[in-house]
């Protein structure tokens, strides 16, 4: 991929920290498949806002993309995830 390229940021941010999107843990407690597939996304995609915001996965970089990800989805996980 073009180093310019959102592809390759993602990609080398996977490798630098060794991630998968795929080997995240099953969502858990939502009994409805189709919510239940909104969150295994979201859960999926989290590492997109890593590459986008040049926001590292430190506990000061999580809880700074907690919050974004709380104003963007307006998920009520996010701001839990920040405070807790």
């Amino acid at each position: 991929l073009p180093s310019s390229t959102f592809g390759y940021a993602y990609a080398s941010f996977l490798d630098e920290h060794g991630f998968d999107p795929n080997q995240r843990a099953a969502v858990k407690y939502i009994a409805k498949d189709d919510l239940a597939y909104v969150m295994t996304r979201y859960r999926q995609s989290h590492d997109f806002y890593h590459a986008l915001t040049d926001l590292p996965p430190t506990i000061p970089g999580e809880l700074a993309l907690k919050y974004a990800e709380l104003f963007q989805t307006g998920l009520p996980s996010g701001a839990l995830s920040a405070t807790v």
